[in-house]
């Protein structure tokens, strides 16, 4: 693990790495650059960013959603960093800034493609358990698993 990485609530100052991890990642099908601004704006707690000397390592995406739920949206990792525990890292920041307002959330929940293994063990050692899958939940042919916290 990088011993100067820093976890914070993302900037509009790192919105460029942030859309290029997802293009590096997912071409045209990523977030778009206004996803990002707003999220900043709108759930600036829930948006966070892993750091290493002022580069983006990593980000995750949360949002509040019904029944006092919030959503992770997205956690992605630059692929030269992965398997590192970025990921954990950001999850656990996640969660223990929830647990502080135990109040404001009940369920932590999620969705993963049920083929992403890797993304399925992580959550599952931070905790998260499977609720159920759902076929077409993004789309047509778009299954994904959804777990809880």
């Amino acid at each position: 693990m990088q011993t100067d990485l820093t976890i914070r609530q993302a900037r509009a100052a790192d919105v460029p790495q942030l859309e290029a991890l997802e293009r590096e990642t997912y071409a045209l099908e990523g977030y778009p650059t206004a996803l990002f601004y707003q999220a900043i704006a709108q759930w600036p707690e829930f948006t966070t960013v892993a750091t290493q000397t002022n580069r983006v390592l990593g980000y995750l995406l949360a949002a509040p959603g019904t029944n006092d739920e919030l959503w992770i949206m997205s956690l992605l990792i630059d692929t030269r960093a992965r398997g590192q525990g970025i990921g954990a890292l950001l999850v656990r920041h996640l969660i223990d800034h929830i647990n502080q307002s135990p109040n404001q959330f009940k369920h932590l929940k999620l969705s993963v493609s049920p083929t992403n293994l890797a993304a399925i063990a992580l959550y599952k050692k931070m905790g998260f358990s499977k609720q159920s899958l759902i076929d077409d939940f993004l789309g047509p042919g778009e299954p994904r698993l959804i777990m809880r916290y």
